[in-house]
């Protein structure tokens, strides 16, 4: 099957491939192998941070997980469903701004994962995104690459909420 690699700024890269998930705080210099939360638990994604503590999230077929303990601790996350979480993405400078997507929808959370709000889905015509990224030169903008659509972001600010100008 196909992998997924994601990487920060910071040096956090996090490897997913075949059912297995791994992870690096030192830029690739060594890896700590992350446990599947239960048996048959397909993985999509991993999203992890060193800093203040190690922590991040897994995308998988059975919803959003926080990681922690070395990716050996798994704890559901209230405010998606336990579906397929087919997409998760660490803000590249901000520890507590993470993406997800999950039926089609892309969620944004501001508090570290503690709670997560839609973005406004308008002009996507039910197609589910196939990679989402922000800039660290745009940090309050979220892309989304869209299979037969193309790439559309959308803006946020951390401080008021705000997405597309409205209050969410």
């Amino acid at each position: 099957g196909g992998g997924v690699i994601q990487a920060s700024p910071a040096g956090a890269v996090a490897a997913v491939a075949n059912g297995s998930a791994f992870f690096s705080l030192n830029a690739g210099s060594s890896w700590t192998p992350c446990q599947a939360a239960e048996p048959g638990l397909v993985w999509y994604g991993l999203a992890m941070h060193g800093e203040p503590a190690v922590f991040g999230f897994a995308a998988t077929s059975r919803g959003l997980f926080r990681v922690t303990g070395d990716c050996k601790t798994w704890t559901p996350i209230d405010g998606l469903s336990l579906g397929t979480v087919s997409l998760i993405y660490p803000h590249p400078t901000n520890p507590d701004v993470f993406v997800a997507a999950q039926g089609g929808r892309i969620y944004l959370s501001l508090d570290g994962g503690a709670k997560w709000q839609p973005l406004s889905d308008n002009g996507r015509y039910g197609l589910f995104p196939a990679a989402l990224a922000i800039d660290p030169a745009m940090p309050a903008r979220v892309y989304a690459l869209f299979p037969g659509l193309g790439v559309s972001y959308q803006d946020f600010a951390a401080a008021g909420a705000q997405v597309n100008g409205e209050r969410q």
